[in-house]
């Protein structure tokens, strides 16, 4: 068909036959139907769901609901309590709390990933470290808030406050941080405080620790933790959507750490700082040890590790980066060398020898034996050994024996020998046993954090260890004070000072009282044990110590104004660098009723009489002109 007849084709021509058109009309009436339908039973469905939400919403969860809309403009805000303040014996103030600010961040505030992204990009511009880290970590907290920035001063404060005015969960709250007034004079002693560790945390939540709370780390403010903290306070506040405070609702104050008085005599502190660090840097030396014991009750008078650090650039907030450097320092400043480093202790041992042959009756008071330059043992097939002394002195007693240290003597003590009327001597496991009963090989138990146990040898650890039986000269090397035996300052002093105290072992301690406002509770000295030695075996020792002082290597303090006694150690170092033997003085003053036990280290310091004796010469004197 031509496309011209097609559009002139009339329009009845192409009408639809009649029975389809009446079928077109019918279906037409039937979708309209299901339609209507259809729309009615979906209008039914959404009506349903929408009742059954306002039902619960309203009914089931009414006290669910009600609360968290509460707590959309309520929020639960922790108060930090003031941590208690450190005294010395004098009442001489060792720290103080600073006022300062915070930046905090609360996650409960952002509500949408966007805000989030925002947030996270705003925040480059404030110097916040480990943005992306914080998001992901604390994504989904709650009410915990987040620290940002700690130990913000005033001028800091006005700062962030206007850079923080529209960002959501960004709120900045008052608070205090610990300031250290002596810093490194006594930093091994009081330690420091700083954010709590993931494992403090859980640890020590159920206590109401919260996530970013400061704890102590080290020393005093870590034993001390429990009064020094305070108990929180809290407040509980209306805010506006972008968490900023509008009035508050109600509130309980903190409540002060309590104070704490410390044994220690800043005063002496400062002296015997001062005179151990130029006795470094005249001997060329880099460590040393200082410690100061009441005998008549334990207390610590002084305690001095070198080197040392500044707790204050702790305190203030150092960076990860600079931590670390003081961590890998290789003089190890953070170490405490007085509770947690061990070394050979010399000659200083002898004493201990003495007490042990005494009261085993191996040797008599009166007792002489051949001090010879040097102790030959012949052992199976002819083999020869030479245990060296230093010279011959002939037939001495105990309390010579200790006034010039002779080694023969000593060994015939421990071990015994053919040509001596010692033959058996007391052995290595008797000589532990005397270890032992001076806390010789293990903790002495002082209120600091970190110490660590001396060690005594014996056959056992010998072969489990080194796979090697024990020899005679074992026995020897342990009864002059080297070989495998490893005491920590502490102990060794904690040792004389028993010596000094007549035989009451005191545990050592720096608490002296605890202060809560007008209440005052005094530090009851702990005795681990007392009576296990005979006053007449114990006055002999006491005796030969004093002849240290009058004859023998301590004599540069025989011309002070007040009597003395003591012991020297030279002690070889196995494996140091520096082949340097370590040097010792230790002893008490004065010398008829003790008021001071001292120790002197100086790690590879030489001949102690000529570097570690001085030292301690020139405090004592110092000490008893002051008083």
């Amino acid at each position: 068909m031509s496309k011209d007849l097609y559009n002139n084709l009339e329009e009845k021509d192409w009408q639809e036959p009649e029975e389809y058109a009446n079928d077109f009309e019918d279906n037409k009436e039937i979708f309209s139907k299901i339609k209507i339908l259809s729309l009615k039973i979906f209008t039914s469905v959404i009506f349903f769901i929408l009742l059954a939400r306002v039902f619960q919403l309203q009914i089931l969860g009414a006290e669910k609901y009600k609360k968290e809309a509460q707590e959309n403009y309520v929020r639960y805000q922790p108060i930090e309590p003031l941590r208690g303040l450190i005294y010395d014996r004098n009442r001489q103030q060792l720290t103080e709390n600073i006022p300062t600010f915070k930046l905090i961040f609360m996650p409960s505030l952002l509500h949408y990933y966007q805000e989030r992204e925002d947030l996270m990009k705003k925040l480059s511009d404030l110097e916040i470290e480990d943005t992306e880290k914080i998001f992901q970590t604390f994504y989904r907290a709650s009410n915990e808030p987040i620290v940002l920035k700690n130990n913000l001063d005033y001028e800091s404060f006005l700062d962030y406050s206007n850079k923080i005015r529209d960002l959501p969960g960004m709120i900045i709250t008052a608070s205090a941080r610990r300031h250290y007034l002596w810093s490194n004079l006594i930093s091994h002693v009081l330690g420091y405080n700083g954010k709590i560790s993931q494992k403090e945390y859980q640890e020590k939540k159920e206590q109401g620790y919260l996530f970013n709370d400061i704890i102590g780390k080290e020393g005093i403010e870590a034993y001390y933790e429990e009064y020094l903290r305070g108990e929180q306070g809290f407040k509980l506040i209306e805010v506006d959507s972008q968490g900023r405070e509008i009035k508050v609702l109600s509130a309980q104050n903190p409540q002060k750490g309590k104070d704490l008085i410390l044994a220690l005599d800043l005063e002496l502190q400062k002296k015997a700082h001062q005179v151990l660090k130029e006795a470094i840097l005249k001997n060329q030396v880099s460590k040393g040890v200082f410690i100061a014991l009441n005998p008549k009750n334990g207390e610590v008078l002084s305690m001095i590790s070198l080197p040392d650090f500044d707790n204050e650039l702790i305190a203030k907030g150092i960076s990860v980066k600079d931590y670390q450097k003081l961590a890998e320092d290789k003089f190890k400043p953070l170490f405490n060398r007085a509770i947690s480093g061990t070394y050979p202790p010399g000659s200083t041992i002898k004493p201990l020898i003495g007490i042990a042959a005494l009261e085993e009756k191996i040797l008599k008071p009166n007792q002489l034996l051949d001090c010879r330059k040097d102790l030959i043992y012949y052992g199976f097939g002819g083999s020869r050994w030479v245990f060296g002394g230093l010279k011959a002195y002939g037939m001495i007693d105990i309390q010579k024996a200790l006034a010039i240290s002779c080694n023969t003597f000593f060994y015939v003590l421990g071990g015994g020998h053919p040509d001596y009327p010692i033959q058996q001597g007391l052995g290595i496991e008797k000589m532990k046993e005397y270890a032992d009963k001076f806390n010789l090989d293990k903790t002495i138990g002082i209120d600091l954090p970190g110490e660590v146990p001396s060690f005594f040898p014996d056959k056992e650890w010998k072969e489990a260890v080194k796979g090697e039986q024990w020899y005679i000269g074992d026995t020897y090397h342990i009864s002059i004070g080297q070989g495998d035996m490893q005491i920590t300052p502490i102990a060794l002093a904690t040792y004389i000072n028993t010596i000094a105290s007549n035989g009451i072992f005191y545990a050592p301690h720096l608490l002296k009282q605890i202060q809560d406002g007008d209440n005052l509770e005094e530090y009851q000295p702990e005795i681990i044990r007392q009576d296990f030695v005979s006053p007449a075996n114990l006055s002999i020792i006491r005796q030969g110590m004093r002849d240290v002082i009058t004859e023998g290597s301590g004599r540069k303090l025989a011309g002070l104004p007040f009597t003395s006694a003591g012991k020297t150690g030279t002690a070889e170092c196995a494996g140091c660098a520096d082949e340097r033997t370590h040097a010792w003085f230790v002893g008490f003053a004065p010398y008829e009723n003790p008021e001071i036990t001292f120790l002197v280290l100086l790690e590879n310091g030489g001949e102690s009489y000529e570097t570690a004796v001085p030292v301690a010469k020139e405090v004592l004197e110092w000490y008893f002109n002051k008083r």
